[in-house]
């Protein structure tokens, strides 16, 4: 922002507690400037999902732990908000599991989800006063903004919201995974399904391994188009960027090697 880096940061403190820091840093010497308490909270692993932090005029938002917070550029809380959160102990995939979305600006407001909490919220950027939220406890992804909706991605389904109301517009099923889904144009939503070829899948169904984009207005399947034989040795797509011509991603990522994984380039359509 300016000629400055911003970094926030988590120090923690005797008991269970930590304060959660701004940091302002030169981008030249990496010097710190300024390093300001914003808030207290209470310690824990969810501290860490922090996520990118938003701009917006003279103010930085972001996340931290179970809450949503507002300050100025010198670290003076401007609002907090609470934030709905189910612990790991009851539904452990809902913190695991959900991804780190990057908020979505709508004018004065901003929309998001956050890990551990079953609900997208639109909040207003100004005082953090909630303009709407719409439960849905299997939600892992943020897909982003298609016109005046917003596309989130659960286990089993893509579901559209209206942006201003955060109704629910339209839902349809998919076999990706919910990491291999994202923005593809402004009218659709690319997913990659890459079921590994060796072996059965668990539910006995045959193995799909399909590139489709679906429309953002009504989720409907605009195109699909097979996956080429000469790529079997790719599956489970873990991430997805596209310029529109090429899907590039990560794929084979395994727990038990450390070698493991691959990038893979597919020419979409």
């Amino acid at each position: 922002i300016g000629p400055w880096l911003y970094v926030i940061s988590v120090q923690r403190q005797l008991g269970d507690y930590a304060d959660v820091i701004l940091r302002r840093l030169s981008p030249e010497t990496g010097e710190s400037v300024l390093a300001e308490k914003v808030v207290r909270v209470r310690w824990g692993e969810e501290l860490f999902r922090v996520g990118r932090p938003i701009v917006m005029g003279d103010t930085l938002i972001f996340r931290t732990g179970t809450s949503l917070v507002c300050c100025d550029l010198l670290g003076s809380p401007r609002w907090i908000r609470r934030l709905s959160h189910v612990p790991s102990s009851v539904d452990e995939n809902l913190f695991e599991y959900q991804s780190l979305s990057p908020p979505i600006v709508n004018g004065e407001n901003v929309i998001l989800n956050c890990p551990g909490s079953p609900h997208i919220i639109c909040v207003n950027a100004k005082t953090g006063e909630q303009v709407w939220s719409h439960l849905q406890p299997r939600v892992r992804k943020l897909v982003g903004p298609r016109g005046d909706k917003v596309i989130i991605s659960t286990v089993t389904h893509l579901e559209a919201l209206d942006m201003a109301t955060g109704k629910v517009v339209w839902q349809a099923p998919i076999t990706a995974d919910y990491a291999a889904t994202l923005p593809a144009d402004k009218n659709a939503i690319l997913t990659v399904t890459l079921d590994k070829i060796e072996g059965q899948r668990n539910n006995g169904d045959r193995r799909v391994r399909v590139a489709e984009w679906i429309s953002a207005k009504d989720g409907t399947v605009i195109q699909s188009q097979e996956i080429p034989e000469e790529a079997a040795s790719i599956y489970s797509a873990e991430t997805l960027v596209t310029d529109g011509n090429l899907i590039i991603g990560v794929s084979n990522i395994s727990t038990r090697s450390k070698g493991s994984g691959k990038v893979f380039v597919l020419e979409g359509k």
